[in-house]
């Protein structure tokens, strides 16, 4: 080993290159290049004791590598791979880039028009459909964070990533090149972005709504779809009757009580006085499609 190379009894100085450097991970100067070949090297020395490393950017680093704890050149090892990537599982997040999607999707790309505003596009219908949500039933839970739009499967939903209060909108595969489909049924999950369940069963009043605002939104917009799954017609009747007979209701009982999962009759009559005790507890029962 090159004298510039050697340190105290016990341990040896292995040069790293850092992230930006022209050369990536472990020096592969004539020395202990190799994290493999300081494991094989470890017996002949003596003392054991902590493993450390810098990253700084575009220098070369030591770290001292103590032997008689092969821990510490597992330690190496992993400070080797964040060099090589650049970053701490750098090398995973490549993998997770390569299986996003290609798959084109229409609605996202907006253009400049004539009047020097922007054309509409399903991100920025969101948040018109969110804000008139918020105008007419109350605003909704600001500790869930709505993420965007996804395209998937035959039923639109909402979801949520990561277990950390974040709420993505699930679009069908249908949806994906029909502009039509995807804001019909955005209209409908623009509602379930009011009171996130996290994972819960919507109650009627909460479907109900959620079918009434989307056969709406496609009657004012000429979308072409309706419902004809009966239990959806059935809820969003069920609501449409309580807001005939108080148009500001539910938005009454949210300011009581955001959560529509969390709604009682017992709520609702006292928000709404002259809704029938029946008509209360069926709009607050757990929806079942069919």
């Amino acid at each position: 080993m090159p004298p510039s190379h050697r340190s105290p009894r016990g341990c040896v100085n292995v040069p790293l290159r850092g992230p930006d450097s022209a050369g990536f991970g472990i020096d592969d100067a004539d020395d202990f290049a190799d994290a493999d070949e300081i494991e094989d090297h470890a017996a002949v020395f003596e003392d054991a004791g902590p493993a450390a490393f810098d990253n700084a950017r575009g220098r070369v680093v030591t770290t001292v590598v103590h032997v008689g704890r092969l821990e510490h050149i597992k330690n190496i090892r992993k400070s080797r791979r964040r060099l090589i990537c650049g970053r701490e599982q750098d090398c995973e997040d490549r993998m997770v880039y390569q299986q996003i999607s290609r798959d084109p999707a229409e609605g996202f790309r907006r253009t400049r028009l004539p009047t020097g505003w922007f054309s509409w596009t399903l991100t920025t219908q969101l948040s018109e459909l969110l804000a008139e949500a918020e105008a007419r039933f109350g605003p909704r839970d600001p500790t869930w964070t709505p993420l965007g739009i996804e395209f998937d499967g035959d039923v639109p939903h909402i979801w949520y990533p990561g277990n950390r209060r974040h709420v993505s909108v699930v679009l069908t595969e249908l949806a994906r090149q029909d502009v039509k489909r995807a804001l019909f049924q955005l209209s409908h999950e623009t509602i379930h972005l009011l009171s996130p369940t996290g994972g819960a069963e919507a109650p009627v009043i909460e479907e109900g709504l959620a079918t009434m605002f989307s056969n709406q939104i496609s009657a004012r917009y000429g979308l072409g779809f309706s419902y004809d799954v009966q239990s959806y017609v059935t809820a969003a009747n069920l609501t449409e009757a309580l807001l005939a007979m108080y148009p500001d209701g539910i938005k009454r009982a949210r300011e009581r009580e955001t959560s529509f999962t969390k709604f009682t009759p017992q709520l609702i009559q006292e928000t709404c006085p002259n809704v029938p005790s029946e008509m209360a507890a069926r709009l607050c029962q757990p929806f079942v499609r069919g």
